[in-house]
């Protein structure tokens, strides 16, 4: 007797399964960017940052009756200087051993499922000579799109401070 299986049964038995991980992606004046979602605790709307100093980029937020320090990402990747300051309307808040870290983004991130095989090393002569020491050693290639710079939330830190 013939055991009968559903069409997607069969589809999914034939491939091999990859591994997937999940990616909260962004943009940042023509670039796109990205962090692991197991990094990210939240993403909220923005109300204001204050204490910003035109030397570095880092200033304060007030998250759940706590002052969290705020990275402007635009500034600190050199996209941007604080005269021609981006319209933040959310924030990315990554959690660091014990401390909260905000992002300043200007639309929302978007969840990207990305395959083991997206995964693309970048050359260590672009990272040797890139200033952009938060990035991690790999890329998002997506089909008909382009890559997306994945930030190591430890090194974006310590470039930060």
């Amino acid at each position: 007797m013939n055991k009968f299986s559903s069409f997607k049964y069969r589809r999914l038995r034939q491939q091999p399964s990859a591994k997937i991980k999940h990616l909260l992606a962004f943009n940042l004046l023509n670039n796109s960017w990205g962090i692991f979602i197991e990094n990210v605790l939240k993403v909220v709307t923005l109300e204001s940052i204050y204490g910003q100093t035109p030397e570095n980029g880092l200033g304060l937020t007030c998250y759940q009756n706590q002052e969290i320090v705020v990275i402007d990402l635009a500034y600190l990747l050199g996209l941007e200087t604080l005269t021609n300051r981006l319209n933040y309307a959310y924030m990315m808040i990554v959690q660091l051993a014990n401390d909260l870290v905000g992002l300043p983004l200007v639309n929302p991130p978007v969840i990207h499922r990305v395959p083991d095989n997206s995964l693309i090393s970048l050359p260590p002569s672009y990272l040797g000579k890139n200033r952009l020491s938060c990035l991690s050693s790999q890329i998002v290639k997506i089909p008909d799109s382009t890559p997306i710079f994945i930030l190591d939330p430890n090194k974006l830190i310590e470039q930060a401070f």
